[in-house]
C-alpha cells in the first residue's frame, strides 16, 4: 500500500473530539505538547535528514542549488528545534507543571530556577518566530512543497515530510504562545510571595 493510500485511510478514520485546551490543566497541556509534538518533531527532523541526503545525491544533477539551499536552511533549523526541545523539557515544562501542581495542592511551592517562567517563555517565544522564518524560507525553496516533474518517491517522501513537520510546528507553537504560556505566566502571579 503506498503512502497516499495510507493517508487517505487515515483520514477516513473517526477523529476524537479536538480537546478544548484553554480548559484544559496546565499540566495536561504541558504533558500533552511533551508526548505529541515533542515526540513528533524529534521523530521527523533525522527523517527528514536522511531522505535529504539520499535526495540530494541522487537529485543533485538537476536540483542541486534547490536542495543545498534546503539543506542551508534545515541543518540550523534541526539543530536549533533539537536544543529548544531540551530547554522545555529540563528547565521550562518542569517548572510550569511544578507550579500547576502546587496551585493544584500535588507538591510543594517551587523554586523557578531562573527567578520567573516568564523569562525562559520569553526565550522560547523568540526561538519560536526563527523557526517560524525558517520553514517559511522551507516552504519558499520548494515552491510550496510543489513536487517537480521529475520527483522520485523519496523527494516525494521528503516534501511530504517538510510539510507534516511545517504543520506540527504550527500547531505545537499555537499550543504554547497563545495556551500554555500565557496560563503558565498567570499562575506564577497567582502564586504569589513565598510566606
Amino acid at each position: 500500500m503506498c503512502s497516499s493510500d495510507l493517508l487517505e485511510q487515515a483520514l477516513d478514520q473517526p477523529r476524537p473530539a479536538a480537546t478544548d485546551w484553554p480548559a484544559a490543566s496546565v499540566t495536561a497541556l504541558a504533558e500533552h505538547i511533551l508526548d505529541t509534538h515533542h515526540v513528533f518533531t524529534k521523530a521527523q527532523l533525522p527523517r527528514i535528514d536522511a531522505l535529504l541526503a539520499k535526495v540530494q545525491r541522487a537529485h543533485s544533477l538537476h536540483h542541486g542549488a534547490m536542495l543545498a539551499a534546503l539543506r542551508s536552511a534545515f541543518e540550523p533549523l534541526r539543530a536549533e528545534l533539537e536544543a529548544h526541545l531540551s530547554k522545555e523539557e529540563q528547565i521550562l515544562f518542569p517548572a510550569i507543571i511544578a507550579i500547576d501542581g502546587y496551585l493544584a495542592g500535588r507538591n510543594a511551592r517551587p523554586q523557578v530556577h531562573c527567578g520567573s517562567v516568564a523569562h525562559p517563555i520569553r526565550q522560547m517565544e523568540f526561538e519560536h518566530d526563527g523557526a517560524g522564518a525558517v520553514l517559511d524560507r522551507m516552504r519558499e525553496l520548494t515552491q510550496g512543497y510543489r513536487l517537480p516533474e521529475d520527483a522520485c518517491e523519496t523527494l516525494k517522501a521528503l516534501y511530504e515530510a517538510l510539510a507534516a513537520l511545517e504543520a506540527d510546528l504550527h500547531e505545537h507553537i499555537h499550543l504554547e504562545n497563545n495556551v500554555l504560556f500565557p496560563a503558565s505566566v498567570a499562575q506564577e502571579q497567582r502564586l504569589g510571595e513565598p510566606s
